[in-house]
């Protein structure tokens, strides 16, 4: 692929994202890539697997939301 950037913010099921990185093209020219916080499995499998085929990458950026915790949350209401 001549694709420069890359980014990848909607969620896919597991599976489909695992089977299509499995076949995925190496990205000779990629330069930038832009992952969400959906990506970040326990052993950053999809991460490992773009950048192995990624020889050159520059920018490496993740896209994280951070969710309150419920049950934190259900603490401090319950203190007041």
């Amino acid at each position: 692929s001549h694709a420069t950037t890359l980014q990848l913010h909607a969620p896919l099921p597991e599976l489909t994202l695992e089977r299509g990185l499995r076949t995925c093209p190496v990205f000779s020219s990629l330069t930038s890539l832009v992952l969400g916080d959906w990506c970040m499995a326990a052993d950053f499998y999809p991460l490992r697997r773009i950048l192995h085929r990624s020889p050159k990458p520059k920018e490496l950026s993740f896209k994280l939301e951070m969710e309150e915790c419920r049950k934190c949350k259900e603490l401090e209401s319950s203190k007041t």
